[in-house]
């Protein structure tokens, strides 16, 4: 029995090679688990650094969030120590330029 092999099997397509191969065996088609074994094997590798960089961004994150929280509280502790409508305009006025200079 003389059959065609598939080369590929692209976009829907098949694309067959010239010459014919005679076997007395059936071809045997890889089962859908043999197909996904690449792919498992390469997500499997790729995953120690996928989980080790979300891991670093969300303490990254963590981070930020509680020096967030703690420059909040400190500027909330500063500005409710103001005497009047006057002085706390002043305070706000500063504490805007001073966050203007440092990061600006």
């Amino acid at each position: 029995m003389k059959i065609r092999l598939p080369l590929y099997e692209g976009d829907g397509y098949l694309h067959y090679r010239g010459e014919l191969v005679e076997t007395t065996a059936p071809v045997q088609q890889p089962t859908p688990m043999q197909m996904q074994v690449p792919v498992i094997e390469q997500r499997a590798r790729e995953f120690p650094s996928v989980a080790a960089s979300e891991v670093f961004r969300r303490l990254a994150g963590w981070i930020e969030l509680k020096i967030g929280k703690v420059k909040r509280r400190d500027i909330d502790a500063y500005l409710s120590q103001s005497t009047g409508h006057a002085d706390l305009e002043r305070r706000l006025k500063e504490i805007e330029r001073n966050s203007q200079l440092k990061f600006g």
